[in-house]
């Protein structure tokens, strides 16, 4: 069964876990590695709690036996802006400052994706704006996994009603009560993917992966293959959010596509 993961030391995550457990009952079930306390719904769910950064968790995989983990975490940016956020993990250049491995995507589900943004964008809170992210920081698992995040800063974190919206979706994640979806990987756009978000929300396209316009410079063979080989699903197309980028870029993504016969779509 799916698990949901968060930090005792972050607060969105403690928020986010308080209404899972008041919105689906789950009930404390031992602890499996004798340091990380967890619980259990009917539905086998489990609800984990770690005492480390999630984004540094790479020993989470050790945890338990799953096929998805749903990270619910905070969000935080510069500008501040109320946002609830869902968003796949990796890094596209030879850095890892922020959890990971440089150069190495995470394995994620664009279902699971796909399913927390629907719900995000069903029950939308006054003030906060539903977007999706691109990829980026850890940690870096073998089992499937996606964050579900409040953001951008202390005020929205401990708000109620964000925590609420937010634990549905982690819920959605783990459900994926879907219709069938043609699985997508994104390219283009900032680190706020609006037209790429559109498409999902309006479409019957899931998308894993998605690569900025400002990690352009690193795409190439190798990332489209881990974008391809670790988004959940054999990917039938590609979106690229055609007017950010540049005719060389353009040009560069295309020619990689090729290679893998994977077809686009402009948005």
């Amino acid at each position: 069964m799916p698990a949901i993961v968060y930090s005792s030391l972050d607060p969105a995550g403690c928020n986010i876990a308080e209404r899972l457990r008041k919105l689906y009952g789950f009930k404390p079930a031992g602890d499996p590695g004798g340091k990380f306390p967890f619980w259990r719904d009917e539905k086998g769910v489990l609800l984990i709690e770690i005492d480390t950064p999630t984004i540094t968790s790479d020993y989470v995989d050790s945890l338990l036996k799953t096929d998805l983990i749903v990270f619910a975490s905070k969000h935080k940016s510069e500008s501040k802006t109320p946002t609830l956020t869902a968003h796949p993990c990796g890094n596209w250049s030879d850095k890892s400052d922020f959890g990971g491995k440089p150069r190495t995507l995470a394995p994620t589900s664009a279902l699971a994706l796909k399913a927390a943004m629907k719900e995000l964008a069903t029950n939308p809170l006054p003030g906060f704006e539903v977007v999706m992210e691109c990829t980026h920081h850890g940690p870096l698992l073998k089992t499937p996994f996606i964050f579900v995040e409040i953001g951008s800063s202390e005020k929205e974190w401990e708000i109620a009603e964000a925590g609420e919206i937010v634990a549905k979706a982690c819920y959605a994640a783990c459900a994926q009560q879907l219709p069938p979806q043609r699985i997508a990987i994104g390219i283009g756009g900032v680190h706020y993917p609006h037209e790429i978000t559109k498409e999902i929300l309006r479409t019957d396209i899931a998308v894993g992966h998605i690569i900025p316009k400002y990690a352009m410079e690193w795409l190439d063979e190798e990332m489209v293959k881990q974008m391809i080989g670790k988004s959940g699903g054999k990917v039938e197309l590609a979106l690229i959010d055609w007017k950010s980028l540049k005719k060389e870029e353009r040009e560069k993504a295309l020619a990689l596509l090729k290679i893998y016969n994977i077809p686009f779509a402009k948005v």
